[in-house]
C-alpha cells in the first residue's frame, strides 16, 4: 500500500501549520530538528516560517 507523505509546501506559503503530527513530523525533518525545538520555536514567534526559522538560527540549530 502506498502512502504520501506530507510535505511541508502543502501549508501556505510562510506559514507553518502544526494542524497533525505528520505535519508535524514533516517540518522537523525540513529544518533538521526535533520536534520538540520545533514547537518551542512556533510558540516563541508564531507561526510564520521566516521567524521560526531566524529563531532556529538565533538558537544556533539551524546553520546558515
Amino acid at each position: 500500500m502506498f502512502t504520501q507523505a506530507v510535505l511541508p509546501t502543502q501549508s501556505l506559503p510562510g506559514q507553518i501549520i502544526l494542524t497533525d503530527k505528520r505535519e508535524l513530523r514533516s517540518w522537523a525533518q525540513h529544518y533538521g530538528v526535533s520536534e520538540n525545538q520545533l514547537l518551542r520555536a512556533v510558540n516563541a514567534v508564531g507561526d510564520s516560517r521566516f521567524r521560526v526559522e531566524g529563531w532556529l538560527k538565533y538558537q544556533g540549530l539551524l546553520i546558515a
